[in-house]
């Protein structure tokens, strides 16, 4: 099963009906067929941003999607502290914040490159090590 890692703005998107990503949001979630991989900071981050009906609702979905395996939600080792503010750092001029760190970091664990976030700009400027680029599916 293909696997991705999930932003936050992708979830913003999709539970609040009035964010400009909304559709296309919407239209990834319905289109995609794998796992979608995320990190309690990335989620912190959308349920900030969201009202507390679009949080429940989003809560509601993340646990469905946990309990089918179709999400998973990991922690990031507190060793990796030095390295999400080496990379926020390195990226301050995007900026890179603690969440996006927190993808970074997942991805060089995981080796997983696939990304789903409405920051195009961000993830096509992040390298991993060998120059390795990140692959946004949102279009």
């Amino acid at each position: 099963m293909q696997s991705a890692l999930a932003d936050s703005g992708l979830f913003i998107g999709l539970f609040d009906a009035g964010d400009i990503h909304h559709a296309r949001c919407a239209a990834f979630i319905e289109s995609y067929r794998g796992r979608l991989i995320t990190t309690w900071q990335v989620l912190t981050e959308a349920l900030a941003m969201l009202s507390a009906r679009q949080q429940a609702r989003l809560l509601t979905w993340i646990q469905r999607g946990v309990s089918s395996s179709l999400i998973r939600i990991e922690c990031t080792d507190p060793d990796d502290m030095p390295k999400a503010i080496e990379l926020t750092d390195k990226y301050r001029d995007q900026p890179m914040d603690f969440a996006d760190a927190s993808i970074y970091l997942l991805a060089l664990r995981t080796g997983i490159t696939s990304v789903v976030s409405v920051d195009r700009k961000d993830y096509a400027i992040y390298r991993l090590p060998g120059k390795k680029s990140f692959t946004n599916l949102l279009r």
